[in-house]
């Protein structure tokens, strides 16, 4: 695993490695399971433009079987319309999906974006906490060892006392 690459070392020591990788773990799947979202909804979508375009092409093609002996005689004219209204339908739905497609890259750009500055704001909340961990340990460390030298100046004094008091000397 590489495991050392994407934990800081302070957070690993604090956690331990299973801990560590069981948050790699969770953090993986979350990503995961966030683009699986994503993903389907833009194909829902894709999918409900396409039954809404079908809807109206079907809908054209009803028309167009209503008048079909107008079409029969007047086929050669109707050809040349259908192909002119055939380019404009597909410049139109290149236009449309060229316009779904840079709304889509930019909604999941957003996405990605507010994702990835939550995920630093709580990796930063988090160091601001191992630090403050670390901190209380030392002061507690100083105070201590504060506490055990004049302990041990005053058995010394003491010592030095007994002994300048003592009746032998």
């Amino acid at each position: 695993m590489v495991v050392a690459n994407r934990v800081p070392s302070i957070l690993k020591e604090r956690l331990g490695d299973e801990a560590t990788l069981g948050l790699l773990d969770f953090v993986d799947a979350e990503c995961n399971a966030w683009s699986g979202r994503v993903l389907t909804t833009a194909a829902q979508r894709l999918d409900a433009a396409a039954e809404r375009y079908d809807t109206k092409l079907d809908e054209i093609g009803r028309r167009f079987g209503a008048k079909f002996d107008e079409i029969e005689r007047r086929f050669d004219e109707i050809e040349r319309r259908f192909d002119e209204m055939g380019r404009r339908f597909d410049a139109r739905f290149d236009e449309i999906e060229r316009r779904f497609d840079t709304k889509l890259d930019s909604k999941l750009a957003m996405a990605a974006e507010r994702y990835e500055r939550r995920l630093a704001e709580e990796i930063a909340g988090l160091r601001v906490a191992v630090v403050r961990e670390i901190h209380e340990g030392r002061v507690d460390s100083i105070k201590w060892s504060f506490l055990f030298w004049l302990g041990q100046v005053a058995a010394i004094f003491g010592l030095f006392s007994l002994m300048l008091r003592s009746p032998t000397h």
